[in-house]
């Protein structure tokens, strides 16, 4: 026991992480973090932004994944992933022609967005503003999964975090870059009062072969 112990391959690590994120950047994390740590009991999370960021400076949890910015002095935070924004929209949609999507290109057409009340939403709005567009919203929901979804059942073209939607794309979808750009930072983020546990550090360090593997 003393040996598994100084070698981390027994304890408990509890994380906390966004729905999408831990669907669509995670998996391939978890299982080579449970190939190396086998005897590791591994609980993951999730809730609301502001939740999450409550756990993590209490200590409820061992680290997180947040996304930018945390706007908080009690958290330390280390960017694990940047991505641009895209539109997901069928095939056969006549957008799916071209190789990048404007707010003006979507003019009149049906749109499924993340909901009100987020940072990336106002972002999203405020391009359709610059570009002179009023957005013809059919759709509103508060996860990139779903979002994928309905733009497959052509419900309307979804604008989300480019990197997640990567996930739910399938061969009735395709993905198109969408300007003007608009960023989404992920970062790994634990309490400022205390070092991060070395499973968690452990878990961290994988994260980086795993983003190379999905994105390729």
């Amino acid at each position: 026991l003393a040996r598994d112990i100084s070698d981390f391959r027994v304890g408990h690590l509890r994380l906390v992480a966004p729905p999408s994120f831990l669907e669509a950047v995670l998996p391939d994390v978890i299982a080579a973090f449970l190939d190396q740590y086998p005897r590791v009991h591994l609980s993951i999370d999730s809730h609301g932004v502001e939740a999450t960021k409550s756990m993590i400076a209490s200590r409820a949890v061992d680290a997180g994944f947040v996304k930018l910015p945390l706007n908080r002095d009690d958290l330390d935070a280390r960017t694990v992933l940047v991505s641009e924004t895209a539109c997901v929209l069928p095939c056969d949609h006549p957008l799916a022609a071209l190789p990048e999507i404007t707010a003006q290109d979507l003019k009149n057409t049906p749109l499924v967005l993340l909901g009100q009340g987020r940072r990336f939403r106002s972002q999203v709005e405020a391009a359709f503003v610059e570009a002179g567009v009023i957005p013809r919203v059919r759709v509103e929901t508060h996860t990139v999964a779903s979002s994928c979804a309905l733009a497959a059942r052509g419900v309307g073209v979804a604008i989300v975090n480019e990197r997640l939607a990567q996930a739910y794309v399938r061969d009735q979808t395709v993905l198109r870059r969408f300007s003007p750009r608009i960023l989404h930072e992920y970062a790994f983020v634990v309490s400022s009062s205390v070092k991060p546990s070395r499973l968690a550090e452990e878990f961290l360090g994988l994260l980086p072969a795993a983003q190379e593997r999905t994105v390729d």
